[in-house]
C-alpha cells in the first residue's frame, strides 16, 4: 500500500508543472516624479485572485483582476479615498499550476503606492465624482 501511494505521488510530481508569465504595466499618466514631490505610502503591495480549472480549460472558478486589485488595496491597510495616491512600478503575473486533470491559475498584481506631497500637484477627482 505504501509503495503504491509513493508511486502515485511520484507520478503526480512528474506530471505537474508551474508556468509563470509576468509583465510590467506601462504608466498611463505623464507625471514627473521628483523626490520632493511625493512620498512612499507602502512599497511592493501584492493582491492575488485564484481560480481552478478541470482539464486546464473548464473553469470551476475563475481568477479575477478586480478581486486581485481589491486584495491589493486591502493589503495596503489604509484608506485612499480623497488622497492624491498613485500606483507606480505595477506588475501583473499569471501563475498556472497544473497537475494531471486540474489546474490552479492565480493572478498576482503588485505595485508601490505613493502619495503626492507637493501642494501644486495635480488634483485628482475620485472616480464618479463628476
Amino acid at each position: 500500500m505504501g509503495g503504491r501511494l509513493a508511486a502515485v505521488a511520484l507520478a503526480c510530481a512528474a506530471l505537474s508543472c508551474t508556468v509563470t508569465r509576468g509583465r510590467m504595466v506601462e504608466d498611463t499618466a505623464n507625471v514627473s516624479l521628483r523626490d520632493d514631490h511625493f512620498r512612499y505610502v507602502k512599497a511592493h503591495v501584492v493582491g492575488e485572485s485564484s481560480g481552478y480549472f478541470l482539464l486546464t480549460f473548464i473553469p470551476l472558478s475563475s481568477p479575477s483582476y478586480s478581486d486581485a486589485r481589491k486584495a491589493m488595496y486591502d493589503a495596503l491597510g489604509e484608506p485612499v479615498t480623497g488622497r492624491p495616491i498613485a500606483l507606480i512600478h505595477q506588475t501583473e503575473d499569471l501563475v498556472e499550476f497544473n497537475v494531471l486533470l486540474w489546474s490552479k491559475r492565480t493572478i498576482r498584481l503588485s505595485a508601490d503606492f505613493i502619495e503626492f506631497t507637493d501642494p501644486n500637484a495635480p488634483k485628482l477627482d475620485p472616480i464618479g465624482a463628476r
